[in-house]
């Protein structure tokens, strides 16, 4: 049997002093859907934040591939929860997507044919031919939700965390 994609292990999180959740066990394997579920305020996003790496864990690990979780894994796709904060962003449906694929360096990186065919094949999927030179902040809340959703799956990741991914969504 292979090792799980994702493993935690005996995790637990706290936050200004209060335990948000603690004797955590997940193994997700290659392939595997699940979901979390609960109460507002239960800690739903914060186990997202604990495997992306963005807040430490007071106890136990999580392993991605069998590697201790960095922050900003390429191997890890993401899409976040709605934020107002989008709103502002000078950039592009198209710009979000390639985010997904170089976000992680600085600079100008001209496309690869694969790149480039791995956008287009995205842009087609999500539906977002006619959308990609807009504005996000010009999007509706369910356009912009397809373009985070072609963001998280873009790079082809071991793993796609979704925040609420159906909210939004048209």
């Amino acid at each position: 049997m292979s090792a799980p994609v994702l493993e935690i292990k005996n995790a637990k999180l706290e936050l200004d002093g209060r335990v948000i959740w603690e004797n955590l066990n997940l193994d997700v394997k290659q392939n595997e859907f699940i979901a979390i579920l609960g109460a507002n305020g239960s800690g739903k996003s914060s186990l997202l934040k604990a495997i992306l790496g963005q807040l430490p864990l007071s106890a136990g690990s999580i392993e991605l591939n069998s590697k201790k979780i960095c922050r900003g894994s390429r191997r890890i796709g993401y899409v976040p929860q709605s934020r107002q904060t989008e709103a502002t962003m000078p950039i592009r449906g198209k710009d979000l997507l390639w985010l997904g694929l170089n976000g992680h360096r600085f600079g100008f990186w001209p496309a690869s044919k694969t790149a480039r065919a791995q956008f287009d094949h995205i842009i087609e999927a999500i539906g977002g031919q006619e959308l990609q030179h807009h504005p996000i902040s010009e999007m509706s809340g369910g356009e912009l939700q397809r373009f985070r959703v072609g963001q998280a799956v873009i790079s082809e990741p071991d793993l796609i965390l979704a925040d609420e991914p159906l909210s939004a969504l048209d």
